[in-house]
């Protein structure tokens, strides 16, 4: 019987298509399966133990400012479902070899705790995190040194009108596949981890399906109306774009190609489901041996192996630790990364082909004059005011 596999994949509204896809989750690791054998041809019963209270880290400091992030969760066991509940902390700070301090702010709106904007890191330099929870719990990171950053080269988009083929769907599934170049620096061993995400304006901010929305209470609501209505939308307030961050990526080693330059690699496909303008971002991280064999266990657990003679899943060692070692267990790793990014912006309105069917009618929200129609802030986590860097208008 193969490995069961708890990761909860989360999917943006039209991205339920991409094709590999998991979530950088680590709920896989804090389910212990204990497997009794009884000989090769009879049925294996799996039981399982659950833990909770764990607290979960994804974080990363970049090279590029902007991009460093750290997210503080626990596992909850809610009957037989995991999920994900933030964690606030007293403290996050990240500290270099010379023992110089910078304590890290937290953002509401992303739910995360990010460097001040006037932090730079610096290639050959060592790193960790250090952060404190309300309770006055101590955890930190191993230490890891900034590498140099290497360039993403020829970053392009191809149009694939059957490019991958869905069980779901029963059909080919038309995309644009993503792929670059890089030249590997000689002499050392190398580990990367490729990946991309994709900005869009977004003209509603909102829809609430068989249901109106209620600006006192700030959440769709069940009216008459709203009943016999499959759909309202509401339109944005003001600017907005909305990112995606795909779930799927490449891992890769220069084991047999040290110094050789890396052409057209691939890095996965943005489904032809939707249409107007995009600007896709692929980016190229530099990572340590801990991070990259991390990320592979990690990808493998999410994905799960199958079949009959299916392994157990392998150990995932992450690289924080608690201080005290009387404080509650801790997973997840703290990585330092240089990076490098590039940019493709097209509008898929012009492409020879066709889409997924989509739903692109607007079903808007108008009360009866003279009261304005109703609106609804850009807001949320993946979501943004400012126009996103490369974005031509």
């Amino acid at each position: 019987m193969p490995p069961v596999n708890l990761a909860t994949l989360l999917v943006h509204r039209k991205k339920i298509l991409q094709t590999p896809g998991w979530l950088l989750s680590i709920l896989t690791a804090i389910t212990v399966i204990v497997l009794s054998s009884a000989g090769c041809v009879e049925a294996v019963k799996p039981v399982y133990k659950f833990r909770d209270g764990f607290l979960l880290i994804d974080g990363k400091l970049s090279s590029i400012a902007g991009n460093s992030y750290l997210r503080a969760s626990t596992g909850v066991l809610n009957g037989i479902q995991y999920s994900l509940e933030e964690v606030p902390l007293g403290q996050v700070v990240i500290i270099d070899g010379s023992g110089n301090q910078t304590e890290w702010i937290y953002l509401a709106e992303k739910r995360e705790y990010v460097p001040p904007a006037s932090f730079e890191s610096s290639p050959g330099e060592t790193y960790y995190v250090s952060l404190t929870t309300t309770d006055g719990e101590v955890y930190e990171s191993t230490p890891e040194t900034m590498p140099a950053s290497t360039d993403l080269e020829e970053f392009d988009s191809r149009f694939v009108q059957e490019s991958f083929f869905s069980d779901e769907l029963n059909r080919f599934v038309p995309a644009f596949e993503l792929s670059g170049s890089f030249q590997d620096d000689p002499e050392e061993r190398n580990f990367y981890r490729l990946s991309y995400i994709s900005w869009e304006r977004l003209d509603v901010c909102l829809s609430c399906n068989f249901s109106q929305y209620n600006p006192f209470l700030e959440e769709c609501v069940s009216t008459p109306l709203g009943r016999n209505t499959p759909r309202f939308d509401y339109a944005c307030d003001t600017n907005c774009w909305e990112k995606t961050v795909y779930q799927n990526f490449r891992l890769f080693t220069d084991e047999f190609s040290d110094g050789n330059r890396v052409e057209g690699f691939k890095l996965g496909q943005v489904n032809y489901d939707w249409h107007g303008k995009i600007l896709i971002i692929g980016k190229l991280e530099k990572i340590s041996a801990g991070a990259h064999e991390y990320a592979r266990v990690l990808r493998e657990q999410s994905l799960g192996s199958g079949g009959l003679n299916a392994t157990l899943p392998a150990s995932l060692a992450g690289n924080m630790s608690a201080v005290d070692q009387e404080a509650g267990g801790v997973l997840g790793y703290f990585a330092v990364a240089a990076e490098s990014e590039a940019k493709v912006f097209f509008d898929r309105d012009t492409v020879q082909g066709s889409p997924l069917p989509f739903d692109g009618d607007l079903n808007y929200d108008i009360p009866p004059p003279p009261a304005a129609p109703y609106v609804h802030p850009c807001e949320g986590p993946n979501r943004s005011t400012e126009k996103p860097a490369g974005w031509p208008e």
